[in-house]
């Protein structure tokens, strides 16, 4: 029906796997033209308004791309500051994370987000990113502290991240899902040609109806 133009967007996914789920989406609806990744995002609500935009942080990529490239991680965090617009409605501020900021590790995988951030730059020069932003003990999922301690200062405002970016699914997973109090809403698909997300198995009537507000705000 979305795919033929009779609906705007679809939720599934409460009695199938996120890949059932996934692979109807992007057989019968596609990508976005230009787009080649494919990415998830959890939106997250937390209680102390300080984080994120007024406490709501999009946090990219939880569910889909196991170990992206540099270009999949620099399409990732356009991806999600697009998300951050649509769904949350505030101008995104994006971090790249990692396990070192700024140069205080070297490894490949450090490497890697670096050279995301230059991709995004080059393809998005007025988006506020940084990166690499190691995010520290007993704030490891607030990259603006670690901007604070090592990183040069966002370019102009908000000077929060609305939307961190983690270079594989385990530690983008492992953050959202230890936050204590906040409210997990996704993961929700990005880059699709149209709106299409998954909820999960035995999810609750409250569960649909976030999933079913946010796939509408995707829909704007």
């Amino acid at each position: 029906m979305v795919a033929a133009g009779d609906a705007d967007a679809f939720v599934g996914g409460a009695a199938t796997t996120t890949a059932e789920t996934f692979r109807a989406a992007i057989t019968t609806i596609g990508t976005r033209p230009g787009t080649r990744t494919v990415s998830g995002v959890m939106i997250v609500c937390v209680y102390d308004q300080v984080f994120g935009a007024s406490g709501v942080i999009a946090m990219a990529d939880p569910a889909l791309i196991i170990d992206p490239s540099a270009t999949q991680l620099a399409e990732i965090a356009i991806a999600t500051a697009e998300t951050t617009r649509a769904v949350i409605g505030a101008e995104p501020a994006v971090a790249l994370l990692s396990f070192s900021t700024k140069g205080s590790a070297k490894h490949p995988w450090v490497e890697k987000v670096r050279e995301a951030r230059r991709v995004v730059e080059a393809r998005a020069p007025q988006l506020h990113i940084d990166g690499e932003l190691q995010a520290r003990r007993g704030a490891r999922w607030k990259p603006w502290a670690a901007a604070r301690r090592r990183a040069r200062p966002w370019r102009g405002t908000p000077t929060r991240s609305s939307s961190p970016t983690w270079p594989r699914p385990t530690s983008a997973s492992s953050s959202w899902s230890g936050l204590g109090g906040a409210v997990n809403t996704g993961p929700f698909f990005q880059g699709l040609a149209k709106p299409a997300n998954d909820l999960p198995r035995g999810c609750s009537p409250e569960d649909v109806y976030r999933v079913a507000i946010v796939t509408a705000l995707q829909c704007g």
